[in-house]
């Protein structure tokens, strides 16, 4: 075949994006992150796909608090005077006006510690692939995508849907 790794996963990864892309769908998926299975939804940004996490179902509380139980009148006058202060603080979202504090807590103390002389030493991250240093199997995309519709029709749907 001559693809490597590498092209096949930008392969999937791009057909993936594209099919999200021109369906004009989100996917909702399972996806392992620190050693916990999660929900999330996979959407796509400019060329990206992005990942929201979400919450199970019993992680959902229903709201209790006195603010919902209350009855509270709002005259038009107020809604309209708000809907004018979200507007006049609404823009486009930015993510670099965003700045992580802790990163650059974190970075400074690091650095710190490096101008102390206090830094450890680290071993390196182990080769990709297996203990033998073997690559990792190279998948017939196609053939893959072609089980897993099979499978999705025998159990007869989704097992995991997605969202228009």
């Amino acid at each position: 075949m001559g693809a490597g790794g590498g092209e096949v996963a930008a392969t999937a990864y791009i057909l993936l994006r594209r099919t999200l892309e021109e369906t004009r769908r989100s996917a909702v998926v399972k996806f392992t992150l620190r050693q916990k299975t999660r929900l999330g939804t996979l959407r796509v940004r400019d060329e990206a796909l992005v990942l929201q996490s979400l919450l199970w179902d019993d992680e959902v509380r229903e709201p209790e608090f006195a603010a919902i139980a209350s009855d509270v009148r709002i005259s038009d006058a107020e809604l309209a005077m708000a809907q004018m202060l979200v507007d006049q603080f609404s823009s486009d979202f930015t993510p670099e006006a965003f700045v992580d504090e802790y990163q650059l807590e974190l970075r400074a103390l690091i650095e710190d510690k490096i101008r102390r002389g206090e830094v450890a030493g680290t071993e390196a991250p182990p080769p990709a692939g297996d203990e033998q240093g073997e690559v990792a199997e190279v998948i017939d995309l196609m053939e893959a995508l072609r089980r897993s519709v099979e499978r999705t029709k025998q159990r007869g749907g989704p097992s995991v849907g997605t969202s228009g």
